[in-house]
């Protein structure tokens, strides 16, 4: 992920090894959300992890472009 401008962090304490962290510099838009979501779930393809590609980015653009 950090190739395509996304840094990530371990989970801390009970959380080691469940989640990983994100962080941000400033306001967020919404258009950062799904980009970042796009590159989490391309890492994640290429680890070949079982999930529904564009299942997050379709759920977040659901909820924040809904009219």
């Amino acid at each position: 992920m950090y190739e395509n401008g996304v840094l990530v962090s371990a989970g801390k304490g009970v959380l080691a090894g469940k989640i990983f962290r994100l962080g941000h510099m400033g306001n967020i838009t919404e258009n950062e959300v799904v980009a970042t979501l796009s590159i989490i779930e391309k890492t994640l393809s290429e680890i070949n992890y079982n999930f529904k590609l564009g299942a997050g980015v379709g759920a977040a653009e659901n909820i924040l472009f809904a009219k």
